[in-house]
């Protein structure tokens, strides 16, 4: 039982560690154009507070804090 859980810690930890590494690896436009178009932005052409988290993320992610706290209204 011990054995079959330091298995599966083991391959979920390098699934995560690897998701994170792609994350920081990859140009946040490349991230961003994946997404789907916000509705908010689609039907009003404002951005919501999920729009301002996402663009926050990829900031952070290529090192800029504060073009990240400039994304963030809310």
């Amino acid at each position: 039982m011990i054995k079959a859980l330091k298995t599966a810690w083991g391959f979920y930890s390098s699934i995560i560690t690897l998701l994170l590494l792609l994350l920081l690896l990859l140009p946040g436009e490349f991230l961003l154009n994946k997404t789907p178009v916000c509705r908010s932005i689609d039907e009003d052409g404002v951005s919501c507070s999920a729009c301002g988290l996402s663009n926050g993320f990829v900031s952070l992610a290529g090192g800029n804090i504060t073009e990240a706290q400039n994304f963030n209204f809310f």
